[in-house]
């Protein structure tokens, strides 16, 4: 019998990425948790987001995130990252 298994390529649970807020230059900080995703601003916890798939967007459900426009960066940036991950099949 032949079994196969998927291991995981891209392990990296969070990532960082630089922009500017209110004329300043910051780094925006992504950490994937189970169901959701922490949203750091220079290293300060600052949200936490889902994916809604009922709406299909992104929502801020705890924290003062309220640029819409970052939102959606931050939730394109996600599904770039992680939910198009490189699997390989090892047999």
């Amino acid at each position: 019998m032949n079994n196969k298994y998927v291991d995981l390529i891209n392990e990296t649970t969070a990532f960082s990425f630089p922009t500017i807020l209110e004329g300043r230059g910051a780094v925006i900080t992504i950490l994937c948790e189970d169901d959701h995703y922490d949203i750091l601003i220079n290293s300060a916890f600052a949200a936490r987001m889902r994916f809604d798939e009922d709406r299909y967007n992104w929502l801020v459900t705890d924290g003062d995130l309220m640029d819409a426009d970052l939102v959606n960066e931050i939730g394109e940036r996600i599904e770039k990252r992680f939910m198009n991950t490189n699997y390989k099949v090892s047999a």
